[in-house]
């Protein structure tokens, strides 16, 4: 259910991106690229959030053992999503984690077969995470798209 509010919400926003950016090339097309940046900035800013939302909802602390490292290759780039297998109230789960992660860090830090801390949703006790802190990352795209949201407003009334 969440899942489908979600990308309806996308949806909606995709929907409302196209309809300002026509209205604004109409009525004040000199504006249109402030406007293209200030939507870069927000997106920024939503990703982000939507980023540290997850860290704190994955609250649960499970043990659970890593059955599988889950690689993936896009081009010439690898990245895995180790694969656990838990239990939480009564029920086994095998799910891989929410994360992205590098190969070499996986390989590095997990041994197969091996038990772990993980972070689970207790709304969705198939979603979790392998540790539950804000990364550095989360907080600059946060400050990056904010800066740049705020840098367009800016040029928008000096012009």
């Amino acid at each position: 259910m969440k899942n489908k509010r979600k990308y309806w919400l996308i949806g909606v926003g995709i929907f409302l991106f196209a309809v300002c950016t026509l209205l604004i090339y109409i009525l004040a097309p000199a504006y249109l690229d402030v406007f293209l940046v200030f939507f870069v900035g927000c997106v920024l800013c939503a990703v982000a959030i939507d980023l540290i939302v997850i860290t704190y909802s994955c609250k649960e602390k499970v043990f659970a053992v890593l059955v599988d490292y889950g690689f993936e290759q896009f081009k010439a780039h690898v990245t895995s999503s180790p694969i656990f297998t838990y239990q939480y109230q009564g029920k086994t789960y095998t799910t891989s984690s929410a994360e992205c992660l590098s190969q070499r860090y996986v390989l590095k830090h997990y041994k197969e077969g091996e038990t772990y801390t993980i972070y689970i949703s207790p709304k969705n006790p198939s979603f979790f995470k392998t540790q539950r802190k804000i990364r550095i990352f989360d907080i600059a795209l946060f400050l990056i798209g904010s800066a740049i949201a705020i840098f367009s407003i800016y040029i928008a009334f000096q012009t």
